[in-house]
Formats: C-alpha cells, sequence, structure tokens
C-alpha cells in the first residue's frame, strides 16, 4: 500500500512563504474574538506559540503556509507517539529552553546534534533568515524528511561514531535534545570531545541530560521503567553503579534501524558529576533542572 507523500518545499520562495504564514496568523488574530480576549496582541511570543503549536493543527490558512508534518513513523521514532499537539508543543518547549542561550547575534551558525525530524529545529521558521542552521543525525529517513521539507536546515545523514562532517571550529552554538541522554560512557566522551571539536573557542553547546531528577523517578516509579522499557535486572545493575560511580547506563530498544544499539540505551549521571563530565573542555555556565518536561536537564557550556 502507497500513502501520501509529505509535501516537499524549497528554500527558493521560502522566504514569500514565511511572509504568508505571518500575514495569516495576524489575519486569524484579527477576525477571532476569543483569541483577542486571551492574547494582548498577535505580536507577542505567547500569540507565536499557540499559532505555531495549536493555530496550525487546527485553521487550514496556516497549515497551507506552515512546515510540513513529518511522517507518522518519523514521529515514533523521535517521541514513540503520533499526537501531533505533543509533538509540537514538546518541540517547542525544546525550542524555549534553547533559544534563550543563543547569543544576540545575527548570522550564527547552529547544530541541532540529533536533530531527528527537527521536532524542535522546526520552530525556527519564524526566525531561521537570522541565522545559519544545521542538523544531522543518524536516521536518513528522518533526514530525508528534512531535506524535502524543512529546506532552511541544512541537514546530513551521519553515523553512529565520530567524526562529523564538519571543520574543527565550526559552529557558534550547537544543541542536542535527547542524544547525551541515552549513550553508553565510551561514546559519551567520544561525543564530547567530538562537539569540542566542531566549536569554536568561547562557543556554547547546550546538551540535555538525565540527572538525579530523572533518575529518582525512575527509582521510585516501576511503570516508569517499564515504559522507558528497563529490565529490572538491568535496573538493579544500574542502581549500584549509580551510587558508586555517579553514572549508569542501560540498554533500550531503538527507534530507528540505523542506530547502533550496542552504543545507545538510557543513561543518568549524578548532578555533582557534570563538570568532571564536561570538563577540561567545556566550562559549565548553568544547570537547570528537570527544564524539558520536568525530566530531561538542559546544561549550557562553554568552550574554553
Amino acid at each position: 500500500m502507497s500513502f501520501p507523500e509529505v509535501p516537499r518545499l524549497s528554500l527558493d520562495g521560502l522566504d514569500e512563504l514565511l511572509e504568508h504564514y505571518q500575514i495569516r496568523c495576524v489575519l486569524l488574530y484579527n477576525r477571532n474574538p476569543e483569541l483577542q480576549e486571551k492574547f494582548n496582541s498577535s505580536n507577542t511570543p505567547d500569540f507565536y506559540r499557540f499559532a505555531d503549536t495549536e493555530g496550525v493543527l487546527y485553521f487550514r490558512e496556516l497549515q497551507e503556509t506552515a512546515i510540513p508534518f513529518p511522517a507518522s513513523k518519523e514521529m515514533l521514532t523521535v517521541s514513540g507517539e503520533t499526537d501531533l499537539r505533543v509533538f509540537l508543543d514538546v518541540g517547542h518547549q525544546c525550542y524555549d529552553a534553547i533559544r534563550k542561550h543563543i547569543p544576540e547575534e545575527k548570522d550564527l551558525r547552529i547544530l541541532d546534534f540529533g536533530v531527528g525530524c527537527a521536532r524542535t529545529m522546526r520552530h525556527f521558521y519564524r526566525t531561521f533568515q537570522n541565522y545559519d542552521l544545521y542538523g544531522c543525525d543518524v536516521d536518513e529517513a528522518a533526514i530525508g524528511y528534512i531535506q524535502n521539507s524543512v529546506p532552511f536546515i541544512k541537514a546530513t545523514a551521519t553515523g553512529n561514531n565520530p567524526p562529523l562532517p564538519y571543520e574543527s571550529d565550526y559552529f557558534d552554538f550547537i544543541y542536542s535534545i535527547s542524544v547525551l541522554t541515552h549513550l553508553n560512557a565510551r561514546a559519551l566522551d567520544e561525543w564530547i570531545q567530538e562537539l569540542a571539536r566542531i566549536t569554536r573557542p568561547e562557543g556554547r553547546v547546550v546538551p540535555t541530560v538525565h540527572g538525579s531528577t530523572a533518575f529518582d523517578e525512575v527509582l521510585n516509579n516501576t511503570k516508569r521503567r517499564a515504559v522507558l522499557g528497563i529490565k529490572e535486572d538491568e535496573f538493579e545493575a544500574g542502581l549500584t553503579s549509580f551510587r558508586e560511580t555517579g553514572f549508569c547506563w542501560m540498554s533500550q530498544a531503538a527507534g530507528s534501524e540505523n542506530i547502533d544499539t550496542d552504543q545507545y540505551g538510557i543513561c543518568f549521571i549524578d548532578d555533582e558529576n557534570l563538570e568532571q563530565l564536561f570538563g577540561p573542555t567545556f566550562k559549565v555556565l548553568s544547570h537547570t533542572k528537570g527544564e524539558i518536561e520536568g525530566w530531561q536537564d538542559v546544561v549550557v557550556l562553554q568552550k574554553v
């Protein structure tokens, strides 16, 4: 059985498409008293968030000029479900958590390491002209979707091991949502060094990690462990490792056939171990516990 293809977009004409999207958002606001009552203006971050996460689901005129949604298979790989409400809401939550750490400069080179099907980077649509945006991932199908339908991202399929196909000191800003959270100790160390290689001096890297907040959740919630696919015997060994070393890794099913399951699973890092993990290459500027869905921590690093 054949399924409808995801609509394709070209970088040529994308500026005009974005302009139409923004105009339609304003027209939607102007004709809708409920939106006017809820939002002070059509030119506020709260209204933008509504339009990009809820409005685009319900109003056809926004769908016609928005970034197309990925195929259900790619959504499953990223988040384990196909609910567009969750996909857009969590993606924007990640975007909000990341963008406040981006320096206020134009034309910065920004990389989404582990871009998947652009759940987070799709929300740069409104401001894509201000940046030079890149994404990489091992999931070849997800990268194909981005290349066809999210053309403001320079997307590249990469391998499970370093190096990445970028020059040293290339990026001003790198972020990574739910990637370092899955790697074993060897792979984690190798990828931290690779991210350091491609980040310019004093550039920032903002990854998410599973810290003590997440570990306490799985420690006290057997249902959570079951949902994550953590085997109880592995968890007992992981618990011992976490208490003794501040780190543990357990195997977990992968959503993409391109992922190396020998190094992919789920890992947890004690909060006190972050400086040791990322140093001496990076300085830890900040650490916010549970910023993504009350589960993943956001760590802001600066290359030294």
